[in-house]
This record gives C-alpha cells, structure tokens and sequence, in this order.
C-alpha cells in the first residue's frame, strides 16, 4: 500500500495551512524503490504499516507497526500515485489504473474526510498529480459504475494476460 510510504507527519507540505497528504512530496518514493528493488531481487522486506488488516490499533493509536513483505511472483503496488515517479514505473512489469469519474471518486473517497479538504487539497491533487499518471498505464479500467466483483474479475484478466 501506498499509504504505507507516507512520510512523517512533521515532513508532509501543507496547503492553505493544511496537510496535504494527496501531493507527492508526502510519500516516501525513494524508500518505496528501494523496497520494491528488494524484494524484485528475491529479498524480503520490513514496512511500516498503518494498514488496519495487519494493524488493527492503528485509528486507535496512530503508530505504525512493522510487516515483514516476502518476494512473490506478482508484487502488487495500490495507491493513488503509483505510475507518479518514474523510478518506481521502470520497475514496474506491468500496471493498471483504476478510473473513475471525478463525482464518484470524491463520493468513495471523501465519505470520512473534511469537506474543506476534499475542496481545498483532495480534488486539486488528484487533477493535478493522479489524473495525468494514467497515461503511463498498460491498462485503463473504467470501475465508475462496477461493484466491487466486476473490478476484481477484470482485474484478475488482466494479471492473467500479463503472466503470460
């Protein structure tokens, strides 16, 4: 996960006084390559996660904890700059950018943010900084109106295609 690659709190840029977690100089791209470097090269990884699947406390305590990653066959990098750095896209094999429409992205993604924050930093950002990252993408998938199923069957044909 992307998230897992956010700097400190303390290192984010803010926007109009806020923290603007959306802009790239928030995520850690330089460890982010390293890792992926690693474990490309069969070695695993320790990342410091805040994703609630593996730490459950984390919107209780806000510390990240350590998750040890091992190589596989397909290493799945998620989040929403992820085609961003060009480092990290030459390392990349193969990837896929989920679309959607600006109404249904905000809608999904801002339903625990602050308005003033999806006006002032989430929706600036994401035109600004994820929207022109599609074009580095193999493949576009159009999910503004699948459910979740339907993403993960056409994305299932897609790791089959680039498998083979």
């Amino acid at each position: 996960h992307l998230d897992d690659y956010h700097k400190s709190s303390q290192e984010v840029p803010k926007l109009n006084g806020i923290k603007n977690w959306d802009h790239p100089d928030a995520i850690d791209f330089d460890k982010l390559y390293q890792d992926i470097r690693q474990l490309k090269s069969g070695n695993p990884v320790i990342i410091m996660t805040k994703n609630e699947t593996y730490n459950p406390n984390y919107s209780k305590t806000k510390n990240r904890i350590p998750l040890k990653v091992y190589p596989a066959k397909i290493i799945i990098l998620e989040g929403y700059l992820s085609l961003y750095d060009a480092k990290i896209r030459k390392l990349l094999s193969s990837s896929i950018y989920l679309d959607t429409t600006p109404e249904t992205s905000t809608k999904r993604s801002t339903k625990f943010l602050d308005p003033l924050y999806e006006n002032s930093i989430l929706n600036p950002m994401h035109h600004q900084y994820v929207d022109p990252t599609k074009q580095y993408a193999d493949k576009i998938i159009d999910v503004s109106d699948k459910s979740i199923e339907q993403v993960l069957e056409e994305l299932e044909k897609c790791l089959e295609i680039f498998l083979k």
